[in-house]
Protein backbone atom coordinates (compact mmCIF):
# COMPACT_ATOMS: atom_id res chain seq x y z
CA UNK A 1 0.00 0.00 0.00
CA UNK A 2 1.48 3.32 -1.04
CA UNK A 3 0.88 6.42 0.97
CA UNK A 4 0.34 9.71 -0.84
CA UNK A 5 3.47 11.75 -1.22
CA UNK A 6 3.41 14.99 0.68
CA UNK A 7 5.03 17.89 -1.18
CA UNK A 8 7.41 19.03 1.56
CA UNK A 9 10.55 19.43 -0.58
CA UNK A 10 10.69 23.13 0.09
CA UNK A 11 10.85 22.56 3.88
CA UNK A 12 13.99 21.76 5.77
CA UNK A 13 14.28 18.71 8.00
CA UNK A 14 14.03 20.87 11.10
CA UNK A 15 10.87 22.53 9.78
CA UNK A 16 9.30 19.16 9.04
CA UNK A 17 10.06 17.81 12.51
CA UNK A 18 8.72 21.03 14.04
CA UNK A 19 5.56 20.71 11.96
CA UNK A 20 5.08 17.13 13.09
CA UNK A 21 5.56 18.06 16.75
CA UNK A 22 3.14 20.99 16.47
CA UNK A 23 0.48 18.84 14.82
CA UNK A 24 0.82 16.16 17.49
CA UNK A 25 0.56 18.71 20.28
CA UNK A 26 -2.52 20.34 18.73
CA UNK A 27 -4.29 17.03 18.30
CA UNK A 28 -3.45 15.96 21.83
CA UNK A 29 -4.81 19.31 23.02
CA UNK A 30 -8.01 18.68 21.07
CA UNK A 31 -8.35 15.25 22.69
CA UNK A 32 -7.79 16.81 26.11
CA UNK A 33 -10.52 19.38 25.43
CA UNK A 34 -12.97 16.72 24.28
CA UNK A 35 -12.21 14.59 27.34
CA UNK A 36 -12.58 17.58 29.65
CA UNK A 37 -15.95 18.50 28.17
CA UNK A 38 -17.13 14.91 28.59
CA UNK A 39 -16.04 14.86 32.22
CA UNK A 40 -17.80 18.16 32.92
CA UNK A 41 -21.01 16.89 31.32
CA UNK A 42 -20.77 13.63 33.26
CA UNK A 43 -20.23 15.53 36.53
CA UNK A 44 -23.24 17.77 35.84
CA UNK A 45 -25.44 14.77 35.08
CA UNK A 46 -24.20 12.96 38.18
CA UNK A 47 -25.13 15.96 40.31
CA UNK A 48 -28.51 16.00 38.58
CA UNK A 49 -29.08 12.34 39.41
CA UNK A 50 -28.19 12.95 43.05
CA UNK A 51 -30.33 16.08 43.38
CA UNK A 52 -33.27 15.05 41.19
CA UNK A 53 -33.47 11.30 41.82
CA UNK A 54 -31.56 9.95 44.81
CA UNK A 55 -32.27 12.80 47.22
CA UNK A 56 -36.06 12.95 46.66
CA UNK A 57 -36.35 9.16 46.63
CA UNK A 58 -34.56 9.00 49.98
CA UNK A 59 -36.80 11.75 51.38
CA UNK A 60 -39.95 9.98 50.17
CA UNK A 61 -38.74 6.71 51.68
CA UNK A 62 -38.20 8.35 55.08
CA UNK A 63 -41.59 10.06 54.92
CA UNK A 64 -43.35 6.79 54.14
CA UNK A 65 -41.56 5.00 56.96
CA UNK A 66 -42.47 7.77 59.40
CA UNK A 67 -46.12 7.60 58.37
CA UNK A 68 -46.10 3.82 58.81
CA UNK A 69 -44.64 4.22 62.30
CA UNK A 70 -47.24 6.89 63.06
CA UNK A 71 -50.10 4.65 62.00
CA UNK A 72 -48.66 1.68 63.90
CA UNK A 73 -48.51 3.75 67.09
CA UNK A 74 -52.08 4.93 66.55
CA UNK A 75 -53.37 1.40 65.90
CA UNK A 76 -51.55 0.07 68.97
CA UNK A 77 -53.05 2.75 71.20
CA UNK A 78 -56.52 2.10 69.79
CA UNK A 79 -56.33 -1.66 70.33
CA UNK A 80 -54.71 -1.43 73.78
CA UNK A 81 -57.39 0.92 75.13
CA UNK A 82 -55.14 2.28 77.87
CA UNK A 83 -54.44 5.95 78.72
CA UNK A 84 -50.72 5.23 78.98
CA UNK A 85 -50.73 3.74 75.49
CA UNK A 86 -52.43 6.87 74.20
CA UNK A 87 -49.75 9.04 75.81
CA UNK A 88 -47.01 6.91 74.26
CA UNK A 89 -48.71 7.19 70.88
CA UNK A 90 -48.86 10.98 71.16
CA UNK A 91 -45.14 11.17 71.94
CA UNK A 92 -44.24 8.83 69.08
CA UNK A 93 -46.50 10.66 66.62
CA UNK A 94 -44.97 14.02 67.52
CA UNK A 95 -41.46 12.66 66.86
CA UNK A 96 -42.60 11.15 63.56
CA UNK A 97 -44.15 14.44 62.49
CA UNK A 98 -40.93 16.34 63.19
CA UNK A 99 -39.03 13.86 61.05
CA UNK A 100 -41.67 14.10 58.29
CA UNK A 101 -41.47 17.89 58.30
CA UNK A 102 -37.69 17.78 57.96
CA UNK A 103 -37.80 15.30 55.08
CA UNK A 104 -40.64 17.20 53.42
CA UNK A 105 -38.51 20.34 53.38
CA UNK A 106 -35.72 18.37 51.69
CA UNK A 107 -38.21 17.02 49.15
CA UNK A 108 -39.47 20.49 48.24
CA UNK A 109 -35.89 21.77 47.86
CA UNK A 110 -34.84 18.92 45.57
CA UNK A 111 -34.91 19.03 41.78
CA UNK A 112 -37.93 16.76 41.70
CA UNK A 113 -39.78 19.02 44.12
CA UNK A 114 -39.11 22.05 41.92
CA UNK A 115 -40.05 20.27 38.70
CA UNK A 116 -43.19 18.63 40.12
CA UNK A 117 -44.35 21.53 42.25
CA UNK A 118 -48.05 20.91 41.58
CA UNK A 119 -47.86 17.25 42.55
CA UNK A 120 -45.89 18.06 45.69
CA UNK A 121 -48.44 20.73 46.62
CA UNK A 122 -51.25 18.20 46.09
CA UNK A 123 -49.43 15.72 48.31
CA UNK A 124 -49.05 18.45 50.96
CA UNK A 125 -52.81 19.03 50.91
CA UNK A 126 -53.45 15.28 51.27
CA UNK A 127 -50.93 15.24 54.10
CA UNK A 128 -52.90 17.92 55.97
CA UNK A 129 -56.08 15.88 55.58
CA UNK A 130 -54.34 12.79 56.97
CA UNK A 131 -52.94 14.75 59.91
CA UNK A 132 -56.41 16.09 60.72
CA UNK A 133 -57.85 12.58 60.72
CA UNK A 134 -55.02 11.36 62.99
CA UNK A 135 -55.56 14.29 65.37
CA UNK A 136 -59.26 13.43 65.59
CA UNK A 137 -58.42 9.86 66.62
CA UNK A 138 -55.93 11.13 69.22
CA UNK A 139 -58.59 13.38 70.77
CA UNK A 140 -60.95 10.41 71.01
CA UNK A 141 -58.20 8.34 72.65
CA UNK A 142 -57.51 11.07 75.18
CA UNK A 143 -61.25 11.16 75.96
CA UNK A 144 -61.10 7.35 76.38
CA UNK A 145 -63.71 6.87 73.66
CA UNK A 146 -61.96 3.82 72.24
CA UNK A 147 -64.82 2.46 70.15
CA UNK A 148 -65.26 5.76 68.32
CA UNK A 149 -61.49 6.05 67.95
CA UNK A 150 -61.30 2.61 66.38
CA UNK A 151 -64.15 3.45 64.03
CA UNK A 152 -62.52 6.77 63.13
CA UNK A 153 -59.24 5.00 62.48
CA UNK A 154 -60.69 2.37 60.18
CA UNK A 155 -62.77 4.86 58.18
CA UNK A 156 -61.45 8.42 58.11
CA UNK A 157 -57.73 7.81 58.68
CA UNK A 158 -57.46 5.03 56.13
CA UNK A 159 -59.44 7.07 53.59
CA UNK A 160 -57.15 10.07 54.13
CA UNK A 161 -53.93 8.06 53.86
CA UNK A 162 -54.79 6.35 50.55
CA UNK A 163 -54.44 9.53 48.37
CA UNK A 164 -51.19 10.37 50.14
CA UNK A 165 -49.76 6.94 49.33
CA UNK A 166 -50.83 7.42 45.72
CA UNK A 167 -48.98 10.74 45.61
CA UNK A 168 -45.86 9.07 46.98
CA UNK A 169 -46.08 6.36 44.35
CA UNK A 170 -46.38 8.93 41.55
CA UNK A 171 -43.41 10.89 42.86
CA UNK A 172 -41.34 7.72 43.08
CA UNK A 173 -42.16 6.89 39.46
CA UNK A 174 -41.30 10.37 38.24
CA UNK A 175 -37.97 10.32 40.08
CA UNK A 176 -37.04 6.95 38.58
CA UNK A 177 -38.05 8.07 35.09
CA UNK A 178 -35.94 11.20 35.45
CA UNK A 179 -32.94 9.14 36.54
CA UNK A 180 -33.34 6.81 33.56
CA UNK A 181 -33.52 9.78 31.18
CA UNK A 182 -30.31 11.24 32.60
CA UNK A 183 -28.57 7.86 32.32
CA UNK A 184 -29.63 7.49 28.68
CA UNK A 185 -28.40 11.01 27.89
CA UNK A 186 -25.05 10.24 29.51
CA UNK A 187 -24.76 7.01 27.52
CA UNK A 188 -25.43 8.87 24.27
CA UNK A 189 -22.86 11.51 25.21
CA UNK A 190 -20.26 8.83 25.88
CA UNK A 191 -20.89 7.29 22.47
CA UNK A 192 -20.49 10.67 20.78
CA UNK A 193 -17.29 11.26 22.71
CA UNK A 194 -15.91 7.91 21.56
CA UNK A 195 -16.65 8.83 17.94
CA UNK A 196 -14.99 12.24 18.27
CA UNK A 197 -11.94 10.75 19.98
CA UNK A 198 -11.63 8.05 17.33
CA UNK A 199 -11.83 10.63 14.53
CA UNK A 200 -9.19 12.83 16.15
CA UNK A 201 -6.90 9.86 16.74
CA UNK A 202 -7.33 8.79 13.12
CA UNK A 203 -6.45 12.27 11.91
CA UNK A 204 -3.42 12.32 14.20
CA UNK A 205 -2.19 8.98 12.89
CA UNK A 206 -2.68 9.99 9.26
CA UNK A 207 -0.89 13.30 9.63
CA UNK A 208 1.95 11.80 11.65
CA UNK A 209 2.35 8.95 9.14
CA UNK A 210 2.34 11.33 6.16
CA UNK A 211 4.95 13.63 7.70
CA UNK A 212 7.11 10.71 8.85
CA UNK A 213 7.04 9.15 5.38
CA UNK A 214 7.98 12.46 3.83
CA UNK A 215 10.89 12.82 6.26
CA UNK A 216 12.07 9.26 5.65
CA UNK A 217 11.97 9.74 1.88
CA UNK A 218 13.87 12.97 2.16
CA UNK A 219 16.57 11.31 4.26
CA UNK A 220 16.70 8.40 1.85
CA UNK A 221 17.27 10.68 -1.12
CA UNK A 222 20.11 12.40 0.71
CA UNK A 223 21.73 9.10 1.61
CA UNK A 224 21.48 7.81 -1.97
CA UNK A 225 23.30 10.81 -3.41
CA UNK A 226 26.87 9.78 -4.67
CA UNK A 227 29.77 11.10 -2.62
CA UNK A 228 32.50 12.91 -4.63
CA UNK A 229 35.99 11.52 -3.86
CA UNK A 230 38.60 14.04 -2.86
CA UNK A 231 41.48 14.07 -5.37
CA UNK A 232 44.45 16.46 -5.46
CA UNK A 233 43.84 19.38 -7.73
CA UNK A 234 46.25 20.28 -10.58
CA UNK A 235 47.37 23.33 -8.62
CA UNK A 236 48.36 21.16 -5.71
CA UNK A 237 50.20 18.76 -8.01
CA UNK A 238 52.33 21.63 -9.41
CA UNK A 239 53.10 23.06 -5.98
CA UNK A 240 56.42 23.57 -4.19
CA UNK A 241 57.00 19.85 -3.72
CA UNK A 242 56.98 19.22 -7.49
CA UNK A 243 59.36 22.14 -8.13
CA UNK A 244 61.82 20.83 -5.50
CA UNK A 245 61.77 17.38 -7.07
CA UNK A 246 62.56 18.90 -10.47
CA UNK A 247 65.62 20.79 -9.14
CA UNK A 248 67.02 17.63 -7.53
CA UNK A 249 67.08 15.80 -10.86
Amino acid sequence: MRFPRVPLRTLTLRARLTLRLAGTVLLLLALWIVGGLQLRAADARLQSVVGDTLSPVAALGHIQNDYNDLLDALVHATLTRLPSAADDAVTSIQADRKSIERQWTALEASGLGREQGKLVALAAAHRKDADKAVDAVIELLKAEQYDLAQLQLSNDVQAAVVPLKSDFSNLFGLAVDGGKAVAEAQHADIERGEIYSSVLLGIALLLASAIDIAIIRSLGRRLRQPRTSRRPSPAAASGPVSMLAARMR
